[in-house]
């Protein structure tokens, strides 16, 4: 809906939203690996599982806030593989350039390197 007014020319100030909280459909989840370039840590990431969930598992502390895929804080950069988006964040021109938000999105591949 935001990105149909934005389209049709509505200004940000006159846009507003309220987000709800819901079960994404994941029965064609699969699990896939996740590559850390810069600390060089690699991690599994199973069914039910986000990047940040198996990251805190690990002893990691990424930065995030909502959880939901909705502030942005979470931010990351896909170095290789192909994302499967679930944020709300992002605009298609940050996706195309390769943003990924750790706390809900996964990997339409079976391998994900991030820049973290």
């Amino acid at each position: 809906m935001l990105d149909t007014a934005r389209k049709q020319g509505w200004e940000e100030t006159a846009l507003h939203c309220e987000l709800f909280s819901g079960a994404l459909d994941g029965k064609d989840d699969k699990p896939f690996t996740v590559a850390l370039s810069r600390s060089g840590l690699s991690f599994e990431v199973a069914v039910g599982k986000t990047v940040m969930d198996v990251m805190e598992e690990a002893g990691l502390d990424p930065m995030f806030d909502c959880r939901r895929g909705e502030c942005g804080i979470c931010v990351t950069q896909v170095i290789e593989g192909e994302a499967d988006h679930r944020d709300i964040c992002l605009s298609a021109r940050e996706r195309d350039a390769g943003g990924f938000c750790t706390c809900v999105s996964r990997a339409r591949t079976g391998h994900l390197v991030l820049d973290l």
